[in-house]
């Protein structure tokens, strides 16, 4: 009996308890339903960055060399060029220095070059050829000038079947005397210079049979990158 009293006792106790927790018996919270985990955004590549702005070089012009500046020429050395290249035509003139009897051939020349006064110049003159000529020329005068002067019929020096040939034919003409030249700068634009000469001139081969005076004669050369590229008597 007394067990039935104990059972029913902690019965009652037991449904007290459950009325004085909220009631009905124990609650279950929801189970969150499971969320699907986030999606990753795949990264977008970053953008380089930006560089500082520099300067676009230009395109190479093929063949192109820079432009050399101006130098500028002294009377003293175009005087010079004048006086050395005048000295080697009165040579020629004058059959002298390379240009000496010895050195020259009158025999066996061509008929067409005979007719037309030109002898045979020998290598013991130093020029071989016509290249040679152009060579030492190139010292005094631009490629211009001495391509005007070998050209035609009745240049100072042609070549003929290997062998070179110089115009021996002379006349009365007059001839300046370098070794008294003067010379003012006129005029100076970069590369191109001007260049006045007064010098003494006279007949000089004439001079073993005439008394002869002489006169001034007043030169212009023109001169392109300190080589004469024309002759003008005032």
């Amino acid at each position: 009996m007394k067990k039935i009293l104990a059972l029913l006792l902690a019965t009652f106790l037991l449904a007290g308890l459950l009325t004085g927790c909220g009631g009905s018996g124990p609650t279950t919270s929801p189970t969150p339903a499971p969320t699907a985990p986030p999606t990753e955004t795949p990264a977008t590549p970053e953008e380089p960055e930006e560089l500082a702005d520099e300067p676009n070089e230009p395109d190479p012009t093929p063949e192109q060399s820079p432009t050399e500046p101006a130098r500028t020429w002294t009377v003293e050395e175009l005087g010079a060029t004048i006086v050395a290249a005048g000295e080697f035509w009165n040579a020629w003139w004058y059959w002298t220095d390379p240009f000496e009897p010895g050195h020259i051939a009158w025999d066996n020349l061509p008929d067409h070059l005979a007719e037309r006064g030109f002898a045979r110049l020998l290598p013991a003159s130093g020029f071989g050829d016509l290249d040679d000529i152009r060579d030492y020329l190139s010292q005094y005068f631009t490629a211009s000038w001495i391509d005007a002067e070998l050209s035609g019929e009745f240049s100072s020096f042609i070549a003929y079947n290997g062998n070179l040939y110089m115009q021996a034919a002379r006349m009365g003409t007059s001839r300046p005397d370098w070794a008294t030249a003067e010379h003012t700068l006129v005029e100076q634009d970069g590369n191109r210079v001007v260049i006045e000469t007064t010098v003494l001139a006279a007949a000089w081969h004439m001079a073993a049979y005439v008394e002869l005076e002489p006169w001034e004669e007043e030169y212009r050369f023109t001169f392109i990158n300190g080589r004469i590229d024309s002759i003008q008597i005032l």
